[in-house]
């Protein structure tokens, strides 16, 4: 089992980047509070661990590094962290497993968020914003593959809207478990007797009669843009007047543009009020994938010492734009293919890959390694803004407008007294 420990400090003043007077003229004026960035580690378990990161830090498995990792093939002082105005780094410190990237061997690679990091043998996932949301535990229920963070950003919502007899929206492209996160929300408010299913697929016209006659709760609708407009109709205002009735509607178009082909109508639309969740598709959560791999495992019945590292890697890299559905199909695949061990070279098809991504600021509402970006920036132009948003391709009212927010004072100079 992988042991993760923090040395130094980590969390402290003393163990962060600190940037004090300057004769440049920028300070920090506090800490701001944020999620964090650094790695994700999914187990065989189902549990999942975070590496908390920052600039300078040491990742190894002797008690000198600063952040601790101690697994297969993971070296003493392994790799080194380095935050720049152009991204975050890693220098491998001459290590005997290597450090990866991408399926990349290097002395020094950069990473962006959601890249597949390989410290030797131990696999992890690079998050340069809300590391805290995704400690916690993979979980099947149905079909659906829950992650820490998909019960923060979408599951949990779901429930909730649909306890305070909220309307609402789940939108997302295939296989990603819309129709199963529905039913998880309409139970809710009662067992199958309460909520009726609509397929816009197979409408069955009888069915829907019957259902309005026995007044359910909840309403799912799956694919709803391809439900006719008449029976849209119709159902807005039988939701008008049933009282405590909602709908819950899947799309695979995202609902502003169904409104505006005029695929979704404006009564039916009106419904939702807003309230629209949105299942990001894998290429953009890759740091759910070997999380769903080992769920998957599970349920499949495979014995996790046969399924290797490379393995789960090649997956993790991997696009898959038909969701979950499309991972465990490979699986299976896989299974037929042989006893042995499942490796790179047991997946049978040309797996997608997802479009690479530059190194970007992270979201307002985590700030860590924004400010550390822009910190480098400064440092390294001698605070002039002109030279730093050049360097971060930013205009100077951005860069003033993000040390705001960072907690940044610039273009003062701080006397000592």
């Amino acid at each position: 089992m992988t042991q993760l420990h923090q040395a130094g400090g980590l969390n402290s003043q003393e163990g962060q980047s600190a940037v004090g007077p300057k004769s440049s003229g920028f300070y920090q004026k506090g800490a701001a509070a944020d999620g964090g960035w650094g790695f994700v580690l999914p187990r065989a378990d189902g549990t999942v661990e975070v590496l908390p990161a920052r600039n300078g830090a040491v990742i190894g498995s002797s008690e000198e590094a600063d952040v601790r990792l101690v697994g297969q093939d993971v070296s003493p002082l392994h790799a080194r962290i380095e935050v720049r105005a152009d991204g975050v780094y890693l220098e491998d410190l001459e290590s005997s497993g290597g450090t990866f990237v991408g399926g990349v061997r290097a002395q020094r690679i950069g990473m962006t968020h959601g890249d597949v990091v390989r410290f030797g043998g131990e696999l992890a996932i690079f998050a340069e914003r809300g590391l805290v949301n995704y400690e916690g535990r993979v979980e099947i229920e149905g079909p659906m593959v829950i992650g820490p963070r998909d019960r923060v950003a979408f599951v949990d919502p779901a429930r909730a809207h649909a306890r305070a007899g909220h309307s609402f929206s789940i939108e997302g492209g295939p296989g990603l478990g819309k129709s199963t996160l529905a039913l998880l929300a309409a139970e809710e408010r009662g067992g199958p007797a309460t909520h009726f299913t609509i397929d816009a697929n197979a409408v069955d016209g009888e069915a829907f009669t019957a259902a309005r006659a026995r007044k359910p709760a909840t309403w799912i609708v799956l694919r709803a843009e391809r439900l006719p407009r008449g029976l849209q109709t119709e159902l807005s205002q039988t939701i008008a007047r049933e009282s405590g009735a909602i709908v819950i509607a899947t799309l695979e178009t995202p609902l502003d543009r169904a409104v505006g082909d005029g695929l979704i109508g404006p009564a039916f639309a009106g419904l939702f009020n807003g309230r629209r969740l949105m299942v990001p598709p894998l290429a953009t959560r890759r740091e759910d994938i070997p999380g769903i791999v080992w769920a998957l495992a599970r349920r499949l019945g495979i014995d996790q010492s046969r399924i290797s590292v490379d393995w789960i890697e090649q997956i993790a890299r991997a696009g898959w734009p038909g969701g979950v559905t499309e991972i465990e199909e490979v699986m299976r695949e896989a299974l037929d293919a042989g006893d042995g061990p499942l490796d790179a070279k047991s997946v049978r098809r040309q797996l997608s890959r997802p479009p690479s991504s530059s190194p970007s600021l992270p979201a307002a509402d985590d700030p860590a390694l924004a400010r550390e970006r822009l910190v480098d920036a400064l440092s390294k132009s001698s605070g002039s803004i002109a030279s730093a948003a050049r360097t971060l391709g930013m205009s100077r009212q951005a860069v003033y407008r993000e040390a705001q927010r960072l907690g940044l004072e610039v273009g003062k100079r701080r006397t000592r007294g």
